[in-house]
């Protein structure tokens, strides 16, 4: 199990509680079906900070309230996530500019912090010094704190500090952005956004968008017959074939005729408004589409 999941699945256990009170760490772990000893025994340790750090970044995105020292609760806003995956929040957790330096440094905490296991997971803390000897940098104290102040910033990582070092941990939006396929093949989409250039933003959108219904056609061996296909007749062979239903047709149907906005010369110039409408239309496309 990877991280993401099982922030996931720590929050549908609390979600799963019907009763009125705080749900506590020990009652979690039990919902999962965990053997989980009592609480801070020293056998555990590791799965109970894997259960605490699992809530504070449910927390720390506003999903959970861990205000009381007796337990957490869900927010009213969490319960839609008793049946929608809670990756319809990666794109939120993701954004954000890095600099090349800070994303290189991300990537290779996330492999020395994240640790999965059969049914749970843990992201342990790691010292800045390892990180920056994994990537092959001499260490400096300096360039730590400032690439993993930015980091923190944005949520990425969680850090405890001393005057010599950080000792950090992977958070749920650091291991969205290393493991999140579908948001990295948009970033250049959403790059091209941030500075105003939709025609490029919708482009690249759109070809991914056309790559991914290519594959799923060649997979599923569903013909094609246009000998040039667009992404029209990619959708209407996919529709025919029933491997989704009409709604996702007339979905696909609409960021094709955006696409075709942002590529070519027509009477209506495509706006930011429709760009930012194709890139986040793809973006949930892609996630929802059958493998």
């Amino acid at each position: 199990m990877r991280y993401t999941e099982w922030v996931e699945a720590v929050l549908r256990a609390i979600l799963g509680s019907t009763g009125p009170y705080m749900f506590g760490m020990a009652q979690i772990g039990s919902a999962l079906g965990l053997e989980i000893g009592n609480w801070g025994d020293e056998e555990h340790r590791d799965l109970h900070l894997a259960i605490a750090d699992a809530v504070d970044d449910l927390d720390k995105i506003g999903l959970l309230s861990s205000a009381a020292v007796h337990g957490v609760k869900a927010v009213p806003e969490a319960r839609r996530y008793r049946t929608t995956p809670l990756r319809e929040r990666w794109p939120e957790l993701r954004a954000g500019h890095l600099e090349p330096d800070e994303e290189r440094y991300l990537a290779k905490l996330a492999g020395l912090s994240e640790v999965p296991h059969d049914d749970w997971a843990e992201v342990r803390r790691v010292a800045s010094p390892d990180v920056f000897e994994a990537l092959g940098w001499a260490w400096d104290r300096h360039r730590s704190w400032e690439v993993v102040g930015s980091l923190v910033r944005g949520d990425f990582v969680d850090a405890r500090s001393t005057t010599d070092m950080d000792h950090v941990r992977l958070r749920l939006a650091g291991a969205v952005r290393v493991g999140d396929e579908v948001g990295a093949l948009l970033m250049e989409a959403r790059d091209h956004l941030a500075v105003g250039r939709a025609r490029a933003a919708g482009c690249v959108a759109g070809v991914e968008l056309e790559r991914r219904l290519k594959e799923l056609c060649l997979v599923r061996a569903v013909v094609v017959r246009d000998k040039l296909p667009s992404i029209a007749d990619y959708n209407d062979a996919l529709k025919g074939a029933r491997l989704y239903p009409q709604a996702t047709w007339r979905k696909i149907q609409h960021l094709a005729d955006l696409r075709n906005r942002c590529a070519h010369v027509l009477d209506l110039e495509p706006a930011a408004e429709d760009a930012r409408e194709l890139v986040d239309g793809v973006d949930a496309v892609l996630r929802m589409l059958p493998s």
